[in-house]
């Protein structure tokens, strides 16, 4: 699972900062959805369209990931459930 947070915050946060898509709450359960009824090319495909990491990566190259996304959930099972944090601070404790 740890692959899918960094994966979904980049593609949203670079949205976000374009003004793409202003409702990420929706875009992340959408993606969530998505991956568990459809699988990773649909997911990818639905969360990165109409992005700038579309425009600078094409779509050919972020379906890519497909298969890892996939993977994880061959390993981990479908997502049950998804919790949106609106915190907006964020802090890393490296040790």
């Amino acid at each position: 699972m740890k692959i899918l947070i960094p994966f979904v915050a980049l593609i949203v946060a670079s949205s976000q900062a374009f003004g793409a898509r202003p409702e990420p709450e929706a875009q992340i359960a959408e993606f969530f959805r998505t991956l568990g009824d459809k699988g990773g090319t649909a997911a990818v495909d639905g969360l990165c369209k109409g992005t700038l990491l579309e425009a600078q990566k094409g779509a050919s190259q972020l379906v890519a990931a497909a298969p890892q996304l996939d993977a994880v959930v061959k390993v981990y099972g479908k997502i049950a459930r998804t919790e949106t944090n609106r915190e907006k601070a964020f802090r890393a404790i490296v040790r």
